[in-house]
Formats: C-alpha cells, sequence, structure tokens
C-alpha cells in the first residue's frame, strides 16, 4: 500500500438516487478496504435528504475520519428563471473545482460524473500529476434532453442552440477524457451510440451497500419479514422504491396496484374479517422541493391518488427515508416493483435481491442485465399497468416460487455485484 494514496469524488449534487449511492458508498469502501484518503467534493447537500452516512459526516457524528465533504457553490443559482439547469450545473461545479485547485487538500486521483467537461479544467490547471477518471452513468442529454428549458421563454431556436451546446461540450469532453469507467454494459452501449467509442471504456458496477445478512441461508434469508410502523404482519406489502421524478414513472405502480384490486379482489381478503389480508403499497423515494421535476411528480401522484380514492386508502408514500428504514422495508416487502424504462443500471433491484425479494421490472435498459434473465432472478415484463398486475398476481399467489427466485437472486448478488469485488477493481483502476 503507497502511503498517499488518496482520492476525490466530484459530484454535483449529494442528494439521494442510485450515482450518490455509488459515490458515497465507494468512497467509504476505498477508506475501508485499502486505507485510502477519500474525499467527495459537490455544490450542493441538504442534510435532510442526504444519506445517513453522509448526514453523520457532516455532523461529525461518526468516528470515521474519511470519507470528507467539501460543499462548495452552493450559494450560487440552480436555475434561471426555471431554466438554463446544464449551465448552472456547469458553473457551480466550475467554482467548486478552483476552490479545489487553489484552497483544497491535494489527491492524487479524482473520479468526475456527469460533468466530463470538468476533467479538461483539472487537466489545464492541474497537469498530469493526479489521475482522472469519469465515471458515467448515461449521458446528461438523454436523462432530461428538453426539460432544461421552458418553452414560454425561449424559441424553438434559442433551446435547439442551447441544447446543441451543452450536448457538444458533453460528448467533445467525454472523448477527451483520459480514462472512463461504465456503470453497465448497456450505459456503455448507449454511449458508444451517441457519444462515440472511448478507448479506455470500460465497465464498473456500482458499489454499492447490499443486504448485511448475506451470510444467512438462503431459506431462512427469503422468509425474513421484518415490523414497519403502519403496517401489519397480516398486509400484502408491495414496495417501491424511486426518486420522485417523471422519468421513473412512478405512477405505474399506482395503476398496477389498481389493476390487481379490480381483477382479484377476493384474493387481497381471506379469513374472518377479524383477521383479513389486504394489499398495501409503500412508495419511498429521495424527493426535493427545490426541484420543478419531482414537484410535478408528486403533485401528478397525488392528483391521481384523489381521483382514485379506492386505491388511495391502501398507500402510502413516505420521502426521503433514512437507511434503516430502506432495510425494513425490503426485508418485510413481499414483492418489490421497479418502474423506471431503460433504467441505466437499477441499484434497488440489487438491494432487493440481496434480500432475497423478488423484484418485478421492465424488461428494458439496464435492467435486463442487473436482473438476468426473466424468471429466475427476477420477473421482466413490458411496462404497462396490466403486464404488472398480472405477475405480481402470479407472484404474489406462489410463495414457493418467491422463495426460489430470491434464493437465485441471493446467489447473482454474491457473485456479481459484492462490494469487496467492485471497490478492488476500483482501486486497481486507480492506482
Amino acid at each position: 500500500l503507497l502511503p498517499d494514496e488518496s482520492v476525490l469524488f466530484i459530484h454535483p449534487d449529494l442528494g439521494i438516487g442510485g450515482a450518490e449511492r455509488f459515490v458515497v458508498d465507494a468512497a467509504i469502501g476505498l477508506n475501508q478496504q485499502y486505507q485510502c484518503r477519500t474525499g467527495i467534493l459537490t455544490t450542493s447537500c441538504d442534510p435532510r435528504r442526504s444519506f445517513t452516512e453522509v448526514q453523520d459526516i457532516l455532523q461529525k457524528d461518526t468516528g470515521r475520519r474519511f470519507p470528507q465533504v467539501f460543499v462548495k457553490g452552493d450559494f450560487l443559482p440552480r436555475s434561471i428563471r426555471g431554466g438554463c439547469v446544464r449551465l448552472c450545473k456547469n458553473f457551480s461545479m466550475l467554482y467548486a473545482v478552483l476552490w479545489l485547485v487553489y484552497f483544497g487538500p491535494v489527491y492524487n486521483a479524482i473520479i468526475i460524473d456527469q460533468l466530463p467537461a470538468i476533467i479538461a479544467v483539472l487537466q489545464f490547471l492541474i497537469g498530469k500529476n493526479v489521475k482522472l477518471i469519469f465515471y458515467c452513468h448515461f449521458p446528461d442529454h438523454l436523462c432530461n434532453p428538453w426539460g432544461d428549458m421552458r418553452s414560454s421563454l425561449y424559441t424553438s431556436i434559442w433551446r435547439a442552440a442551447y441544447t446543441n451546446l451543452f450536448d457538444g461540450i458533453e460528448k467533445y469532453f467525454f472523448l477527451k477524457a483520459p480514462c472512463v469507467l461504465y456503470n453497465s454494459l448497456y450505459t456503455k452501449s448507449i454511449c458508444d451510440r451517441h457519444l462515440g467509442k472511448h478507448h479506455t471504456g470500460r465497465v464498473l458496477y456500482p458499489i454499492m451497500k447490499l443486504c448485511n445478512d448475506l451470510e444467512i441461508s438462503n431459506q431462512a434469508h427469503t422468509s425474513i419479514r421484518t415490523e414497519i410502523p403502519g403496517f401489519s404482519q397480516e398486509d400484502i406489502l408491495i414496495l417501491s422504491i424511486s426518486r420522485f421524478e417523471p422519468k421513473k414513472k412512478i405512477l405505474l405502480a399506482l395503476q398496477t396496484v389498481e389493476n390487481m384490486l379490480v381483477d382479484v379482489p377476493a384474493f387481497w381478503k381471506t379469513g374472518t374479517s377479524k383477521n383479513q389480508k389486504e394489499i398495501r403499497l409503500l412508495l419511498c423515494g429521495g424527493y426535493d422541493d427545490r426541484l420543478s421535476d419531482n414537484i410535478a411528480c408528486m403533485n401528478e401522484l397525488q392528483e391521481w391518488l384523489r381521483d382514485h380514492p379506492h386505491v388511495d386508502k391502501v398507500v402510502t408514500i413516505r420521502t426521503n427515508i433514512s437507511e434503516d428504514f430502506k432495510w425494513q422495508a425490503l426485508r418485510r416487502a413481499d414483492l418489490v416493483l421497479y418502474t423506471p424504462e431503460n433504467e441505466h443500471f437499477g441499484i434497488v433491484p440489487v438491494e432487493a435481491m440481496s434480500c432475497g425479494k423478488v423484484v418485478l421490472a421492465s424488461n428494458s435498459g439496464g435492467l435486463r442485465e442487473t436482473i438476468g434473465p426473466s424468471g429466475l432472478y427476477g420477473v421482466l415484463v413490458d411496462a404497462n399497468p396490466r403486464a404488472f398486475a398480472q405477475a405480481a398476481i402470479e407472484l404474489l399467489k406462489d410463495q414457493s416460487r418467491r422463495q426460489l427466485i430470491g434464493s437465485h437472486s441471493i446467489e447473482r448478488v454474491r457473485n456479481i455485484f459484492s462490494a469487496e469485488a467492485c471497490i478492488t477493481t476500483l482501486h486497481n483502476s486507480l492506482f
């Protein structure tokens, strides 16, 4: 071990999401497994909507020295009259990087995600003495190609010019990055198509915290049902965990439950009147009331529930949940729904699989790679309420099948997505 192994992660907004989960777990993992001095540089971090580990670091309630978290540029605007989000994001990150170069601690390896142009700034200011890696979750312009601008303020010509400018910047500096890692083969294929093939590109699956009971036998593990306040052990609990954004298609979870209630009402009402099983849907995820897409998503869900009171009474929504609550919910769930289409990787499905739970997801994108062949480690179907509802009913009626899939999924997580193996791969890429 070299005494000067140090790694900095640069991420625009350290909130609650899959990209942030990778940054936090990778920084902690490198420190614990290889004693690297690690840090995280971000332009925004609200303790109310961040992971427990980040909250502890910010409040200095942890005994560990690393990773350090540096928040620089949070006073800068996130948008201009609701638009120009990409411009503001790049400008804020430029400010943070300038602070790092002139006032921050020195690192000999830096990992940047989402904004490849920052790599060029670092190369110009610090030369080639620092190993620079761009970790690609997905091309930024494909995540929200038009939502960045408001048509009421800009003509289509200016909108196209603005978008093409930042798309071109992303593509140019992506190809100029000295080293690129992708979070999945699916992401690599999309980047090859839209950004161009990078000469160093290879896949590093996200480093993530998994269920800490993997040593339990598969049969025992798939039968774990922890208690959650507000939910009866007799309830049939369906769980959905996704950020409250339109692209996550959370409405599909509500529509799935609606179809299930219509199709087989007798299935949810069994036994005596004093001991009836009822379906319950728990929606969890990160929510930021500063982001217009988060607000729009929540308003859509609440409006739909007001129009469907028979579904509303079985739905519970919880935002910005703690890590402890997330694992409680995953262990308690009878079925996990994952509704996004063409997801880059899907950390929540892997977390659920590590708990021996069956994941029902859309048959698209990186989920085919994450979950694997449908029916063996999880179930993949077309992303429509009818298909989701039919598959959910079949799974909930067959407990032995759920246990078998759960056992297989635990083995898949052990063999492919273990944190130790991914951290070793990352460390070897850095040093």
